[in-house]
């Protein structure tokens, strides 16, 4: 309470459709949808190989619905008028579900992200949390179970620097659950994917094999 006395005379952190009084919270307008539309049905349909997400966890996360937040897309006239769909409930499910050495590896990627990658990207660009957390979704789906040891952890955050460096090189960065969204559109620009990429291409090679699904 007393934190959150403090922050009332702060103002306010605008990032997309959260207006927050403090770097510890996220306030966002939305209403709760108890079904999900179309674009999130290939999710659940997807050929996978491997063992995650589980069958349980995706008959959860389809019961589990979706927000629709007023946060139009960047390159439209009328933004101001438009919603989107968030699958945050999910994405949140998806998270808990995640063991300590996935968890290390996410924020292991945060921290080069914020230290490292974002500090050659001129411009408001910038590489996000939620691009880091989408990699990981993305590794933990298509790396084996074997993977995810203390031993192969450097290996598994190169495979997720790795996907980032295709994604940008494509110009499409795919979000995890409605893949056929952009995750770089209106985060980075041409010129900033370029910079994105010559910071990944330095050193891309795994010391060993990946295990991939």
């Amino acid at each position: 309470m007393r934190q959150i006395a403090a922050d009332i005379n702060r103002p306010y952190i605008n990032a997309g459709p959260s207006h927050s009084i403090s770097d510890m919270y996220d306030i966002v307008p939305a209403y709760r949808c108890g079904t999900l539309p179309v674009e999130c049905e290939s999710w659940f349909t997807r050929p996978r190989h491997g063992i995650w997400p589980t069958q349980e966890m995706l008959q959860t996360a389809r019961e589990l619905g979706c927000f629709l937040i007023p946060d139009g897309h960047c390159a439209s006239e009328y933004s101001s008028l438009e919603w989107r769909v968030s699958p945050s409930l999910i994405e949140r499910h998806l998270m808990f579900s995640m063991h300590l050495i996935h968890m290390q590896c996410y924020v292991t990627l945060k921290l080069l992200k914020k230290d490292i990658i974002n500090q050659y990207l001129n411009g408001d660009g910038k590489l996000t949390s939620f691009h880091c957390k989408t990699a990981l979704f993305y590794a933990r789906e298509q790396l084996v179970s074997e993977m995810w040891t203390a031993d192969h952890l450097f290996d598994c955050i190169l495979y997720c620097l790795n996907l980032i460096r295709d994604w940008t090189i494509s110009g499409h960065f795919p979000h995890y659950i409605m893949d056929e969204v952009n995750l770089f559109d209106g985060k980075l620009n041409i010129e900033q994917r370029a910079r994105l990429c010559t910071v990944l291409n330095y050193h891309r090679k795994p010391s060993r094999a990946f295990g991939v699904c």
